[in-house]
């Protein structure tokens, strides 16, 4: 993952109500959208409200293609029936949008450690890396 001075836009395919395999097949079809898209990406762990979940996490240094990132993480909220999506401005301020088009800015993605991590009920695993990050 890039540092946390980088635009950051995070979503899942994952949804709480669907089997495993319907999950996994979901998560298929959106990393090939992603590729045909030319959206670069990286794939996270995540947990949402206590569910374990994949996440797309999409990282930019610029505007332009931070819209991008945006815009195909709704693409990919809305065809797979998300609640919401998680955007981090490079100054580490989270804004979480519900897709029925309401937003929140509900504090700062903080690095912190995995004891911590696992006290949430929602939080990012990016596994390259080794680091835990909450809001």
């Amino acid at each position: 993952m890039r540092s946390l001075n980088s635009n950051l836009v995070l979503v899942s395919a994952y949804n709480s109500k669907l089997s495993n395999e319907q999950n996994h097949a979901n998560h298929e079809k959106a990393i090939e959208m992603l590729v045909r898209d030319n959206v670069q990406f990286q794939v996270v762990n995540g947990v949402y409200k206590g569910a374990k979940e994949l996440v797309f996490l999409m990282a930019s240094a610029d505007v332009d293609t931070h819209d991008q990132n945006v815009t195909a993480a709704y693409m990919i909220g809305l065809l797979f029936n998300q609640e919401s999506l998680l955007e981090v401005h490079n100054d580490s301020t989270a804004v979480l949008h519900y897709l029925g088009g309401d937003s929140q800015q509900i504090g700062n993605f903080t690095q912190v450690e995995r004891i911590e991590a696992l006290s949430h009920d929602s939080y990012t695993f990016e596994p390259v890396s080794n680091r835990y990050f909450v809001v």
